[in-house]
């Protein structure tokens, strides 16, 4: 169910799954967005629950780093996998260059297919620390007929890992993503 209301320059965006498991008899609402979401002169602002795309491919993508994964669905496509996370996010347009930002203080993790709703992971301790800031910027901007993006961002890996010292956690990445998007005469 997706709800839509507009008022002036502002949305109220909602989209929410309802499913039921045959196997156990128990359903499941999830809200897996909602947001604010503002239109100023120079872009857009949203904030709230969300999933936000970096980078420009369309499947999978190295640098679309912002949203942990629910691997229940793996098999659909784009978004759809993708779990949303509270954050602010803001689109900045100034000339032929477009500046993406993200701050997100959610550190969800990626969701795993189990049998009995339990963890992936019932005997290991993994070690869970405090709620960090995550942070992104992408630039993009249009040379010659291609599209070029820059991205960094700094997070949370989604899958606990066991690090150099055996402790068994998330470990904290930086990404760096190059993205283009161009034609070849008619390819």
């Amino acid at each position: 169910l997706d709800c839509y209301y507009t008022f002036a320059t502002i949305d109220v965006i909602s989209r929410n799954a309802l499913e039921y498991n045959w196997g156990t008899q128990k359903n499941k609402y999830d809200v897996r967005e909602f947001y604010l979401s503002w239109y100023p002169t120079f872009g857009e602002i949203r904030i709230g629950k969300q999933i936000i795309p970096l980078g420009m491919a369309d499947g999978n993508n190295p640098t679309d780093n912002v949203n942990p994964y629910n691997y229940n669905y793996l098999f659909l496509s784009g978004v759809e996998r993708k779990i949303g996370v509270s954050s602010l996010y803001s689109d900045i347009y100034w000339g032929d260059y477009q500046l993406k930002i993200i701050l997100k203080l959610d550190n969800s993790k990626n969701i795993f297919p189990s049998e009995d709703e339990d963890s992936i992971f019932p005997n290991i301790n993994i070690i869970t620390s405090r709620q960090e800031l995550e942070y992104g910027f992408s630039i993009k901007m249009m040379l010659s007929e291609n599209d070029i993006s820059f991205s960094y961002y700094r997070g949370k890996d989604y899958i606990p890992i066991i690090d150099n010292d055996n402790n068994f956690g998330y470990r904290k990445t930086h990404v760096l993503g190059l993205n283009t998007v161009g034609f070849m005469n008619q390819f």
